[in-house]
């Protein structure tokens, strides 16, 4: 993988991270990251399940039925012109 960051967040990486060091850092960072964005997105799934307009809809598309009851047509194309 090829990464490319500003210059002055590179300079600040490579003053503080040792060389042998820096593969693991970007590791940890970007777990970190991956792991707090699982978390915002869990909270958005659980505001959402519990918000009571998803709970209405989701209501209304359980009480569809489970097959068509009636056959749909293409529609019919007008002519060229």
């Amino acid at each position: 993988m090829t990464f490319t960051l500003p210059e002055e967040v590179a300079s600040s990486f490579v003053r503080a991270i040792g060389p042998s060091r820096r593969s693991k850092f970007v590791a940890d960072a970007v777990q970190a990251q991956l792991r707090e964005r699982d978390r915002l997105l869990m909270e958005a799934r659980i505001a959402a399940n519990n918000d009571p307009e998803t709970l209405k809809i989701e209501r209304e598309v359980a009480a569809l039925p489970d097959t068509v009851t009636e056959d749909w047509d293409e529609p019919e194309l007008s002519p060229a012109r």
